[in-house]
């Protein structure tokens, strides 16, 4: 990718990585997971000037519990472990999943009521 201006121009690399996971199901409705990614690339170049290339390694654990055959909740964390710049953080987080709720795509076998999310007007 470039972007130039009438003063400088900015280049950079493709940015790559890699991820695996460990599940572990601890009972049909929830599991845990052990996380790994690897990132690399993403070097910069301004006017010519090369920057540092970016690399960083993090690890995590990822738990979901399942509500109903159409929600669940998971909770999820990493850290990096390894980094070449300073870009390392912490990130956690908490999330809850719909499936099936958009086009309310149920067989009439399926005795689960179809609510659909009301747009901003209330409708």
């Amino acid at each position: 990718m470039t972007i130039s201006s009438a003063e400088k121009t900015l280049e950079q690399d493709p940015i790559y990585s890699v991820q695996g996971h460990l599940i572990y199901e601890i009972s049909p409705a929830l599991w845990t997971a052990f996380d790994a990614t690897y990132y690399t690339g993403g070097r910069t170049t301004i006017d010519g000037e090369k920057g540092e290339r970016l690399e960083n390694v993090r690890l995590g654990l990822t738990t979901s519990l399942s509500l109903s055959r159409h929600q669940s909740i998971k909770l999820f964390g990493s850290a990096g472990v390894y980094h070449r710049t300073e870009n390392n953080f912490w990130a956690v987080g908490l999330a809850w999943h719909t499936a099936g709720v958009e086009g309310c795509s149920k067989t009439e076998e399926e005795d689960i009521p179809c609510v659909r999310p009301r747009s901003s007007d209330g409708s």
